[in-house]
């Protein structure tokens, strides 16, 4: 912080320079992955990484649906009582309940079991499925992450497939096995955190 006062004042407050400092700062490259989404950022990447359909009139479903489950994560619009804002700050935000209530939308989302929002799971993998679920946790993670998953993440994937990585996926049930393994992937770290 420091660091940063000193060149906006050694350049009569010019942002460019206050910026390229911030940017190319040690600290701001070991940031990465530390910021947990809010329970509105979450919903809204969700949304977008399984390019989902919203009813997009104010009294539709979609936008009751969106009220609710931000209600249920903590975050109603408009209903934080101070003038500051939620806090943006992962103490505030991890908490059990939080965390389940996240995954609780992700999976209903991945289901198309919430009111007003549609996804299409089957457009997030290659046709035919692949072989083994190894390489389905893999392709469904490099689709719908920044990044491949931890090796504790790919196992937990794994677990909610019931199957070990070399398994053949041929026989997974499309709904239920793929709904379930979108929605663990959508609540983990690798997706939570910014």
């Amino acid at each position: 912080m420091d660091s940063t006062a000193a060149v906006y004042l050694a350049n009569d407050t010019a942002i460019v320079p206050t910026l390229s400092h911030v940017f190319s700062s040690a600290e701001f490259a070991g940031s990465a992955g530390a910021k947990v989404r809010r329970p509105f950022e979450h919903l809204v990447a969700m949304l977008r990484t399984l390019g989902s359909t919203v009813e997009a009139a104010a009294d539709s479903n979609g936008a009751g649906s969106i009220r609710s489950l931000l209600s249920a994560g903590g975050h109603t619009p408009y209903a934080w009582p101070n003038p500051d804002g939620y806090p943006d700050t992962a103490d505030h935000w991890v908490s059990a309940y939080g965390l389940l209530q996240r995954w609780s939308a992700a999976g209903r989302i991945a289901g198309n079991s919430v009111n007003g929002i549609r996804s299409d799971l089957a457009g997030l993998v290659a046709s035919p499925l692949p072989a083994t679920a190894g390489e389905l946790v893999d392709q469904l993670a490099s689709r719908l992450l920044d990044g491949p998953v931890t090796p504790a993440e790919r196992e937990a994937a794994l677990v909610v497939l019931g199957r070990a990585a070399g398994d053949y996926v041929a026989d997974l049930d499309p709904t239920g096995g793929l709904r379930s393994l979108v929605g663990v992937l959508l609540s983990s770290p690798s997706f939570q955190l910014r």
